[in-house]
């Protein structure tokens, strides 16, 4: 499973590598709805959009699964052919869960199972990797 930590993150967005992609994502939830949103958006070093993900979910623990629902996005795109070859960086700002899931934390009992799934779909994806940023960085996102 490739998960690194970063240590300097930027505050605002910061375009990969030439020959990668970077695919920010996020969830939106009203407070008293059961219903929440997933939006992504990969963007090449350009900044260019490459492609882009909207959803909606239902789920107490909107985060992990939002990133599971965006994992699981990547895995369908990753047959295209603007996806060969590259190395693909997932982030998201929700800090306890990049903790939780590259850290290998102790998570809450509710989340482990999501949890759980991201790692395993980490492992399948060999060019993907999990960081934090930011949430000014990932206003795209929102």
């Amino acid at each position: 499973m490739q998960l690194r930590k970063r240590k300097n993150v930027p505050s605002s967005w910061q375009p990969p590598e030439r020959g990668s992609l970077v695919f920010n994502v996020d969830y939106s939830k009203s407070e008293n709805s059961l219903e929440a949103a997933v939006a992504g958006v990969i963007r090449d070093y350009k900044a260019v959009l490459v492609d882009g993900l909207a959803s909606s979910i239902l789920a107490e623990s909107t985060e992990a699964l939002a990133l599971l629902t965006s994992l699981c996005f990547v895995e369908e795109r990753s047959k295209r052919e603007e996806f060969r070859g590259v190395q693909l960086q997932v982030q998201s700002d929700c800090t306890l869960l990049v903790g939780y899931i590259v850290e290998e934390e102790q998570s809450p009992w509710a989340l482990r199972a999501w949890i759980n799934e991201c790692r395993a779909k980490l492992a399948q994806l060999k060019f993907v990797n999990l960081a934090r940023c930011p949430r000014d960085a990932n206003k795209l996102a929102n």
